[in-house]
């Protein structure tokens, strides 16, 4: 059975467009979509041992994730969404837990979303595309 998903992706700007990888047919490919309440839009692909990212309220801009990267991104999104949960009930400890957070992306250049702002919402969808793709890059990386 061929199941076929058809998107429409917004263009931020008159130069900037989706990258190429995200329009077309992507039926061999592992692809995934999240709009936010706002309308703003993200895709990303698993692509071999990489795992590319862009959105439209970045005007498209690419992140091309190494398996290191999506890595070291899972625990600081990991990290982010904790303190989200704990904000309420135990607002030092959250910020403990963002700090952690902050600390990680400024230390390292394993990070390279920690400059992109997330709400709760991203963080939360590109935390579950890790987590999908990041099994096949780690075959495709050994391979």
């Amino acid at each position: 059975m061929k199941r076929e998903m058809t998107v429409r992706l917004p263009v931020a700007s008159k130069t900037k467009n989706p990258p190429a990888w995200a329009v077309g047919d992507q039926t061999s490919h592992h692809v995934w979509y999240y709009e936010n309440d706002l309308g703003e839009t993200w895709v990303a692909k698993s692509e071999g041992d990489r795992l590319l990212i862009s959105g439209f309220d970045l005007g498209w801009e690419e992140f091309a994730l190494s398996v290191e990267q999506a890595k070291a991104e899972k625990e600081r999104l990991g990290l982010l969404v904790a303190a989200s949960e704990l904000a309420a009930v135990h607002p030092k400890l959250a910020q403990i837990l963002v700090e952690s957070a902050t600390i990680r992306s400024l230390s390292t250049q394993n990070c390279p979303l920690g400059k992109v702002v997330l709400d709760l919402g991203e963080q939360l969808w590109v935390l579950s595309v890790i987590n999908a793709a990041l099994p096949r890059m780690e075959v495709r990386r050994d391979n």
